[in-house]
């Protein structure tokens, strides 16, 4: 068995590829009940060998970009978030080993006035080693003696499209992040998919409503943007009624603006990911084994019953330090079953779900012993 990570809440889940599964629960005696289940959702390009090993071959030569570690510049992003050249990090940053030889998981930190006073604050704290991708920046604005007045709040004056372009221009400019040399990163490859012409973009607004007797329309404080690392696929693979062309991968990030520009952001698990050259196509395995294993792994998860089971095919990583090595993975989502909350047996509409998991297994056999991608020495 292979799980490759922690359960999750079956509500993290984003897009999943499936087939139609029952609405009403199935429950299961054994594992190879479950097998069975499995079979009849799982869609017919992970289930088809040599459709699967196609997939497999093309995720294992997708383009990856120069790693954070080379490309991202914290003097840089001082000059560019404080506006002060005297602004320095921390002390500590200096100490990027733990005492047992490992690189530091910790951040390096750099800001300006007292977090906890009432004045401007603003901080930036990227990871030691960078290969583990995190970077994160905080700005407050002095805290005003009297609450402003719901309507006097400040609203940011940047439409959807323009939030959504001046993030991915600061990721890249700035930050070094592989956004494509169209919004100032340092190479052509991006790992940032684009949502399709015309497609909803990926910004939130943090809106907030007065009440009372005075009740007033929501006011936008804050947008928010919001981005999922993915790589493309050299050609399209068939799902269904659509092509799979991105396979998303570790990492994500998201930009705030307010009224006075870039309030806040964090990147997280941007990991420094390598190609595996011990690893190829011909390693995937077989629909038979990854179904037993996965039908295996749930039922000893306690997994006794659900309404469906649904897929999505990710770019996950085998964590070697602070490296990751690529590895091709489905995702799988335990849709759990329901109960009807009306003890006396009345008809009603009021369901809760039970808990659900969401797992990853990886699509290829590793080989044991391999050493690729280990940290030398230094």
């Amino acid at each position: 068995m292979n799980a490759l990570k922690h359960a999750l809440p079956a509500t993290a889940v984003g897009l999943f590829l499936a087939a139609a599964g029952s609405v009403h629960a199935v429950n299961f005696q054994s594992a190879r009940e479950l097998s069975a289940f499995m079979k009849e959702r799982m869609p017919p390009f992970l289930q088809n060998d040599e459709q699967r090993k196609r997939l497999v071959g093309q995720m294992l030569r997708v383009p990856i970009a120069r790693p954070l570690a080379q490309t991202f510049d914290p003097n840089k992003a001082i000059k560019e978030l404080f506006g002060d050249g005297s602004v320095i990090p921390s002390t500590d940053c200096r100490r990027t080993g733990t005492p047992v030889g490992e690189r530091d998981p910790g951040d390096c930190t750099a800001s300006i006035g007292d977090e906890n006073g009432r004045g401007a604050f603003s901080r930036l704290s990227y990871s030691k080693s960078l290969g583990f991708g995190n970077i994160k920046f905080v700005k407050r604005s002095p805290v005003p003696t009297q609450p402003p007045a719901t309507t006097d709040l400040p609203s940011p004056k940047l439409t959807d499209a323009e939030a959504f372009d001046t993030a991915l221009k600061f990721l890249g400019g700035v930050l070094g992040m592989p956004t494509g040399r169209k919004y100032g990163a340092p190479e052509d490859i991006s790992e940032i998919p684009l949502p399709p012409a015309g497609g909803k973009l990926p910004v939130r607004n943090m809106n907030i409503q007065g009440g009372g007797d005075g009740r007033t329309n929501p006011i936008t404080i804050q947008k928010v943007v919001f981005v999922k690392r993915g790589f493309p696929l050299a050609s399209p693979i068939p799902v269904g009624n659509f092509q799979l062309t991105y396979v998303p991968g570790p990492g994500s990030a998201i930009v705030m603006f307010d009224s006075n520009g870039i309030s806040g952001l964090a990147v997280e698990d941007w990991q420094d990911l390598r190609l595996d050259p011990t690893m190829s196509e011909e390693d995937t395995k077989s629909a038979d084994a990854l179904i037993e294993e996965i039908a295996e792994d749930l039922f000893n998860d306690g997994v006794r019953s659900a309404e469906d089971l649904k897929f999505n095919v990710l770019i996950s990583s085998e964590q070697r330090n602070q490296i990751g090595l690529l590895l091709p993975a489905v995702q799988v989502s335990v849709v759990p079953a329901r109960k009807n909350l009306d003890e006396k047996g009345q008809e009603g509409l009021a369901f809760q779900a039970t808990g659900g998991l969401v797992k990853e297994y990886s699509l290829v056999n590793r080989k044991e012993g391999s050493n690729a991608g280990r940290p030398r020495p230094e």
